[in-house]
């Protein structure tokens, strides 16, 4: 079994695409759906392979929501 890659915000936000402050927002706990991450003291380091299921998981979410209001939209016109 492969030990997993833990990396740093940095390559988070590299990895994602995004800000470095969008990715300390979204590790906050009180977040409606944080990042998952690891708190080691002050520190956050996140499992690679976990950021990208996540990521897929809410990408899958997004796209059914955009299905959805795509049909309820063709039914109200």
């Amino acid at each position: 079994m492969d030990s997993p890659v833990f990396i740093t915000p940095e390559n988070v936000a590299e990895l994602l695409g995004t800000s470095l402050g969008w990715v300390y927002a979204k590790s906050r706990r009180r977040q409606r759906d944080p990042l998952p991450c690891l708190r080691i003291g002050r520190y956050l380091r996140f499992e690679r392979d976990v950021i990208i299921a996540w990521v897929r998981d809410h990408s899958n979410a997004a796209t059914q929501k955009l299905v959805k209001a795509g049909q309820k939209k063709g039914r109200m016109q």
